[in-house]
């Protein structure tokens, strides 16, 4: 199998029960990426030491230990810095990849030029579909209809090095919302691939009923929107407009929370 010029980025934090998984699902590919890069974020513990030794011994990967724990935005950043490859994708370590993903995501890139893309995901329930790269649907992405929903899940996107921009320093939440805002609204073109090509293990908020980390998660969305707009990418009027938006979404997912929650407990 050939070897693109492709960067694979995974935050390590804690995470010796799911890494070999997410690792597995790249060594998989059918392109294969230049290197893959995982960055221990401190977890500083006997297991997580045992296994980053561990990884050390495949010479695909290499591993950058912080010193402190900075989260999974600034790991990145470690890891984008010390890049050379053209592009660069994102894997979280508890998600794995389709064995096409990076095939499929760095030919429509390719073909169309684009600084960043992301594409469909979903929770792993079934054997994965086989796609026909010809036959894939993908479109552009509205920078404007973005703002309103993240449709790039981090361990679909991959990006250009050449964007130069990175995750914002000691954003813990919607970090990744906020980067790929920014690309988009700086005139560099997106895609959308429409096609499922990674999968998680967890649903993306409210996992097992609670809903503090769902606060959290709208807190970080609304940081992201006064952020955008202090940084001159949307007027105050838009900004509060889709401040409005995402209040309504968060009472939506609580109402949903516990209607499920319910629904589990009758």
């Amino acid at each position: 199998m050939s070897k693109s010029d492709i960067s694979v980025i995974i935050p390590y934090y804690k995470s010796s029960h799911t890494i070999d998984r997410a690792i597995a699902s790249v060594n998989n590919q059918s392109l294969l990426p230049q290197e893959i890069v995982v960055i221990d974020d401190y977890s500083n513990t006997h297991e997580d030491s045992i296994k980053i030794e561990q990884l050390k011994k495949q010479s695909n990967i290499k591993i950058i230990s912080l010193s402190e724990n900075l989260g999974p935005g600034e790991a990145r950043n470690v890891g984008m810095k010390g890049s050379d490859s053209t592009y660069i994708a994102f894997l979280d370590s508890d998600d794995i990849w389709h064995p096409d993903k990076l095939k499929i995501q760095h030919s429509i890139m390719e073909k169309e030029g684009a600084f960043i893309s992301g594409h469909a995901t979903e929770l792993l329930k079934k054997k994965p579909n086989k796609y026909n790269l010809q036959a894939v649907k993908y479109n552009k992405v509205n920078p404007r209809k973005f703002l309103f929903k993240n449709k790039f899940p981090t361990r679909s996107v991959m990006i250009r090095t050449s964007v130069d921009k990175f995750f914002h320093p000691n954003k813990r939440r919607s970090e990744d919302f906020l980067l790929w805002s920014e690309i988009l609204l700086s005139d560099y073109e997106g895609y959308f691939i429409k096609e499922v090509l990674a999968y998680s293990f967890k649903e993306p908020y409210g996992v097992g009923g609670l809903t503090k980390d769902l606060k959290k998660m709208h807190n970080g969305k609304i940081d992201s929107y006064k952020i955008l707009e202090k940084k001159g990418y949307i007027s105050s009027f838009y900004s509060k407009f889709l401040c409005s938006a995402e209040y309504l979404r968060y009472i939506y997912r609580n109402i949903k929370i516990i209607f499920n929650y319910k629904m589990k407990n009758s």
